[in-house]
Order: C-alpha cells, then structure tokens, then sequence
C-alpha cells in the first residue's frame, strides 16, 4: 500500500525520509497536493509500505492513497 504523510516541520520530514530509507523503504519527498493541507508543506510518499513500517515518525497525518485520492488514516 501506498501511504503519503504530511509533517509539522521540513525537519520531521526529512528524519522521515532518512528513517524510512534505512528499512529500504522507497519515499519521496514534494510539496503537500493542494487537496490537503500541511503546516511545512512537505509530504513524504512512501511506496509499496506496509503500515507498521510507519510507527515512530513524527507525522502531523497519515493517508491513504487508493486511485490517486487521499484517504485519512491513522496508526
């Protein structure tokens, strides 16, 4: 599954991405898509992750992405 977190700071968001590189998870970073909104503007996509992965990251949200929509989750 494919899940996009948005973040408090650009900091959070590249701890993130630094973290989830280190369990070889595939993530990139961009600016959060204008249907939602974030604090620092910057999301995280990680690809192909399973949702456990995920526990431990300093996120402001969590969603789902399911046919390019974005469905709010949580951990």
């Amino acid at each position: 599954m494919d899940y996009l977190l948005t973040f408090h700071t650009q900091l959070d968001a590249i701890i993130a991405r630094k973290s989830l590189t280190s369990k070889n998870i595939k993530v990139k970073l961009a600016p959060v898509p204008r249907a939602l909104s974030s604090s620092c503007g910057t999301c995280a996509r990680a690809y192909s992750v399973n949702k456990e992965d995920l526990r431990g990251i300093n996120m402001e949200s969590l969603y789902i992405i399911k046919d390019e929509k974005y469905i709010e989750d949580q951990i």
